[in-house]
């Protein structure tokens, strides 16, 4: 039985991209996931996901396969046919794309969608080429570009998700994830979470996994992350006022944070825009 190396992965800050065509004993091997979705578009060949008890998931050309945060990762070329061309995105979602990545699941956090023939299937293979090509350029916006593009290429997948009409967001973990933004400055807590959902907090913890995909308190993290990018970027404020202004008390434990989410330092982070 061959032992298998865990495969690196750095923090993703919008979207990384490739086009892979890979041959036998090509894998990827994350027993804890990433902190990203990943998705795969099988054009040609034929991949495997392993499930832990060996269980196996082909990826066949025009199908794609989307992972969620924290899901675990074992895939490659299918061992049989010794050839994978595949398009893949690591990506972190804005949060009003998240009711665009409910399909149709095989496993907890491991989803597949079949791409029809026709209009579509061309479609969408140019749109993830789209994505590639915007994400490999050159320039500031490059990022902005391509994360545009990828929600073009989610919006496609949409019009052709068999469980379009029945992965909407609840409209109650919809309000609590606006409110969220609003009050991110605040104490945030699970019950507090829970009582606005009108919720117990082990139900409301339950459904808040189960559509998003990651825990509330989790999700509540990166988006204090994410907008303490924003302030990093866009202002003169101090490390200590804007861990202030995203709900952390002790600057020392936000820079922690922000190191752990980002793999860099805030002062590294803003000094790096300069």
């Amino acid at each position: 039985m061959i032992t298998k190396v865990v495969t690196p992965h750095q923090p993703v800050l919008a979207l990384v991209t490739g086009h892979f065509q890979s041959g036998s004993g090509y894998y990827a091997y994350r027993p804890q996931g990433t902190d990203d979705y990943l998705m795969i578009y099988t054009l040609a060949g034929l991949g495997r996901f392993c499930m832990p008890d060996q269980r196996q998931y082909l990826c066949r050309p025009h199908e794609i396969i989307l992972c969620a945060p924290g899901t675990y990762q074992d895939y490659g070329v299918e061992e049989s046919l010794s050839y994978w061309d595949l398009l893949w995105t690591h990506f972190r979602p804005r949060t009003d794309w998240l009711d665009l990545l409910g399909w149709p699941v095989l496993e907890s956090g491991l989803m597949k969608l079949a791409v029809p023939e026709g209009p579509s299937r061309h479609q969408i293979v140019q749109q993830f080429y789209r994505v590639h090509e915007l994400a490999l350029s050159i320039g500031d916006l490059r990022d902005r570009l391509a994360m545009n593009a990828l929600e073009g290429l989610l919006l496609m997948c949409e019009q052709i998700n068999p469980d379009h009409a029945n992965h909407r967001l609840d409209h109650r973990i919809r309000q609590v994830m606006d409110e969220i933004t609003r009050r991110l400055s605040q104490r945030i807590t699970l019950e507090l979470l829970a009582d606005l959902a009108g919720l117990s907090p082990s139900r409301f913890g339950h459904l808040f996994q189960e559509i998003v995909g990651i825990s509330p308190m989790d999700f509540v993290e990166r988006q204090r992350i994410e907008r303490s990018k924003q302030l990093l970027a866009v202002t003169s404020l101090s490390i200590k006022e804007i861990s202030r202004h995203v709900g952390y008390d002790n600057p020392f434990y936000f820079s922690l944070r922000f190191k752990k989410r980002v793999g860099v330092s805030p002062k590294t982070y803003r000094d790096s825009l300069i």
